[in-house]
């Protein structure tokens, strides 16, 4: 038998939880809410981790996942970063319109936001859809973060 630490039991939980929130993700299957906050906590950390991690190389992924967050934990500090996460994702997706119907929702939610001002740059003032603007056929250049 092999002897677990604490701390091993606690990575292994939580990488656990993150597959599990994937797979319900990916599978369109609604998981219930954890009952104790400090399993919602590691459960968001775990996902924002993941988020993270996939950055621009999977941006289908990484808007579902953001999405999963702000249905779950739609007023925690981590949902400013998710609704970045949603629009980068919309537009590197080439759904511009639903980008900017994200990003518009972000800038009413997060005014004063540093992702805001990014969004607001990126997708409401230089888009890349119009010939008239300076983005114009150009991929977006929002910086990962």
């Amino acid at each position: 038998m092999i002897a677990l630490s604490a701390k091993r039991i606690a990575i292994l939980a939580g990488a656990a939880a993150l597959v599990i929130a994937v797979l319900a993700v990916i599978s369109g299957c609604k998981r219930p809410a954890p009952h104790a906050k400090s399993c919602r906590l590691l459960d968001e950390a775990s996902l924002m981790a993941k988020i993270k991690e996939l950055g621009a190389s999977n941006p289908e992924l990484s808007l579902l996942l953001a999405r999963e967050g702000n249905e779950r934990c739609p007023n925690s500090p981590d949902a400013v970063k998710r609704m970045w996460v949603i629009v980068k994702a919309l537009s590197e997706l080439g759904r511009s319109e639903e980008a900017r119907k994200e990003a518009l929702i972000m800038v009413q939610k997060y005014p004063n936001s540093d992702l805001t001002g990014d969004v607001r740059r990126h997708v409401l003032s230089n888009p890349p859809t119009h010939p008239s603007e300076r983005g114009y056929g150009k991929k977006y250049e929002m910086p990962d973060r």
